[in-house]
C-alpha cells in the first residue's frame, strides 16, 4: 500500500478504516449473520449455525443484542466508508475507462 498512499490522497484514512474493520472482526461478523441458519429458542436464546466451506459445521449461540452489536458494527464500518469515499463511491465501485 505504499505507493497508493504516495499517490491517493485518501490511502491512509482507507487503510486506518480497513484495519478498524479487522480489529472488529466485522468480515466473520457479516458472514456469520447472513449466512447461518437462525433459530429462536425458548428459554435458550436466538442460535445460528454455520457450515464452513472445507470445516465442520459451528453452533453460534448468540443473543439479539449480540446481533444489534453485529449491526451496529457493521453499519459504523459502512459510515465510516461513505464519509470517506463521498462523491468518489462511483468511481469506487465501477472500473475506470482508459
Amino acid at each position: 500500500m505504499a505507493q497508493s498512499r504516495r499517490s491517493i490522497p485518501q490511502a491512509t484514512a482507507l487503510a486506518e478504516i480497513l484495519e478498524w474493520g479487522e480489529v472488529n472482526e466485522l468480515k466473520s461478523r457479516r458472514d456469520d449473520a447472513v449466512h447461518a441458519s437462525w433459530w429462536n429458542w425458548d428459554g435458550e436464546g436466538v442460535m445460528r449455525s454455520r457450515f464452513f466451506r472445507k470445516q465442520d459445521g459451528a453452533n453460534i449461540v448468540c443473543t439479539l443484542e449480540d446481533l444489534e452489536e453485529d449491526a451496529r458494527l457493521l453499519f459504523a464500518y459502512a459510515e465510516k466508508l461513505d464519509l470517506l469515499l463521498k462523491a468518489d463511491w462511483p468511481q469506487a465501485r465501477l472500473p475506470r475507462r482508459t
